[in-house]
């Protein structure tokens, strides 16, 4: 307008190029320890791609020691955003202890997003475990000895006692 009420109709195209977004996560959740041999680690996520893209969820792990690679699970790892998903990480017998991983989330346009999770694993004491010494024959009114093995995955002491049946 010309400031006397006169304006001039104009048309004309405007080209909006898009622009890709990074993804994000919505939410993550997962508990603050697991106790070793009873449970598995859970981590419970829904990644968010505002341009709708495919996002995949992967794991960086620090520590093979405690959980190998193959005990990793990522279900689903690829899918369209706003898909929950659920990453299980399956702890070795008898191991326990602190580390980090880092769930990282990509659209495969945009650089990755890590998120650090920590991992605490708390030890639980096993009980020993007796060898069985097998059959033992020995003649009446005589003595033996009998050897007893036992071991204790912690390498606590071992404290035997035994029960004598003398109804026979």
């Amino acid at each position: 307008t010309d400031g006397n009420e006169y304006s001039e109709p104009m048309e004309f195209n405007v080209n909006v190029h898009n622009v890709n977004d990074i993804p994000n996560i919505n939410n993550i959740s997962y508990p603050e320890s697991i106790n070793e041999d009873e449970e598995n680690f859970e981590i419970f996520l829904t990644p968010i791609d505002i341009d709708n893209d495919d996002v995949l969820v992967s794991v960086y792990n620090f520590n093979t020691d405690l959980v190998p690679n193959e005990n990793i699970n990522i279900n689903p790892a690829n899918a369209v955003s706003n898909t929950d998903r659920i990453i299980t990480l399956d702890p070795l017998e008898n191991k326990y202890g602190d580390f980090t991983i880092l769930v990282s989330i990509s659209d495969g346009n945009s650089p990755e997003i890590n998120v650090e999770v920590p991992i605490s694993i708390l030890p639980i004491n096993d009980p020993p475990q007796v060898v069985n010494p097998g059959l033992i024959t020995f003649e009446e009114d005589s003595d033996t000895y009998i050897i007893l093995q036992a071991y204790d995955v912690e390498n606590d002491s071992i404290i035997y006692n035994y029960e004598y049946d003398n109804s026979n």
